[in-house]
């Protein structure tokens, strides 16, 4: 990014070129409202700010980050927690979330709870480090409420056919991390992220008190239910 001004607050840093202000205190107000958010489901304490780069287009941020809408970065080494998004004030580059009401806030969400979760992830003295994807991506749609049309259409579909394997991790992961609040209450399912056991399989044993088919059959029964 060139022509970078600043604008922060107490938990957030605002990058953005110069001109469009009204873009970086829209994303700073939102992204006050995104943490709000998830500490209602995401208990949390970042020991740095996140640092929010504005982008003007979908061609700046895929020339810079090679993703075409958003993307988190943390570095345990310096302690720096990055999100890069498109600006909020274009619309056109939102699609695939139209069925949904502010997209722009649902997405710098999901990134928000990726900094937060590989925060507590990483920064671990002990304890697994490699978390499946289901899970990672799962727990940042559940928290942003990112429950698109296209997601419930494939899973549904799916179990109602007596499929059941995890394709990708969005859609499967948002319902089975939604059976996990639902089941084991929210403070498990932090507990399982922040546990010191040396495996992800390991962890549910010890914080959730489950083997791993004993979860997977959990998660089954759920989704059956759910979408009969």
């Amino acid at each position: 990014m060139i022509c970078i001004e600043t604008l922060e607050s107490k938990y957030f840093v605002i990058k953005y070129h110069q001109g469009y202000v009204d873009d970086a205190r829209k994303t700073l107000d939102i992204a006050i409202e995104v943490r709000e958010i998830t500490l209602e489901k995401y208990l949390h304490e970042l020991s740095s700010k996140v640092i929010i780069y504005v982008y003007l287009n979908r061609v700046e941020i895929q020339k810079e980050k090679r993703v075409p809408t958003a993307l988190s970065e943390v570095d345990p080494s310096n302690s720096q927690n990055i999100i890069h998004i498109l600006r909020p004030s274009w619309d056109s580059h939102w699609s695939g979330y139209e069925q949904l009401d502010n997209p722009f806030r649902r997405v710098l969400n999901h990134e928000y709870v990726h900094v937060v979760f590989y925060n507590n992830l990483y920064l671990k003295k002990r304890g697994y480090k490699d978390s499946p994807s289901w899970f990672s991506q799962g727990i940042a749609e559940y928290i942003s409420q990112n429950y698109l049309p296209s997601y419930e259409k494939k899973v549904r579909e799916s179990v109602q056919r007596g499929s059941f394997m995890i394709s990708e991790p969005y859609s499967w992961g948002l319902y089975i991390v939604e059976f996990m609040f639902a089941r084991y209450c929210k403070e498990k399912v932090i507990n399982l992220i922040q546990s010191d056991a040396l495996t992800f399989i390991d962890a549910l044993k010890k914080e959730m008190g489950v083997s791993s088919s004993e979860f997977e059959e959990g998660w089954r029964a759920y989704l059956a239910e759910r979408f009969e």
